[in-house]
């Protein structure tokens, strides 16, 4: 399943996908969704990400998952380091360099992300989304079973459950 798209927000929404009146808004909600989901579970799509990182002896541990390719590393001095085939961890976000950094910076450029995010992220950002227009604009004040809301850490604003349930994999609190 691909990222989720505006016209994906406007069927949650049940709006009509040929009236464009609203889409600028809806497409800042959509995009701040998409941010918080990310947040925690990585990039919904391939991307290219450009780092500075100081190695812990011969490891550099990237911010995003999963590695897809590492297109260069570079040392402060501007020498490219040539990675051995097995020197990427994908699942990990880690490079092996060939030899000990020596605590000098390197700048690794990489992509990393999902080509086809799992659907359920993919709904997530749907409610969160559905959730910041409806806050704006009115609910009707009816509140859906499971949108209580709930802090995400390092997301300034309330994200209803299901989302963070959906983003956590824990679907059933208890049972195993």
């Amino acid at each position: 399943m691909p990222a989720p798209t505006l016209d994906d927000l406007k069927k949650q929404l049940n709006r009509s996908l040929t009236d464009t009146s609203d889409d600028g808004e809806l497409t800042i909600h959509l995009a701040a969704a998409i941010e918080a989901v990310e947040g925690k579970v990585g990039p919904l799509t391939v991307r290219e990400f450009t780092e500075q990182h100081r190695p812990a002896g011969r490891w550099i541990a990237l911010d995003q998952r999963p590695v897809v390719s590492v297109t260069s590393v570079t040392a402060s001095d501007g020498g490219q380091v040539q990675l051995e085939d097995d020197a990427v961890d994908a699942a990990a976000a880690t490079v092996k360099l060939p030899i000990a950094g020596g605590g000098q910076p390197y700048t690794v450029v990489y992509q990393a992300g999902s080509a086809t995010p799992l659907t359920s992220y993919v709904l997530a950002a749907l409610i969160i989304g559905q959730h910041l227009w409806n806050a704006q604009h009115g609910g009707g004040g009816r509140v859906m079973p499971g949108d209580e809301p709930v802090m995400v850490p390092g997301i300034a604003f309330a994200i209803p459950m299901r989302a963070a349930e959906l983003l956590s994999g824990d679907l059933l609190p208890g049972f195993a």
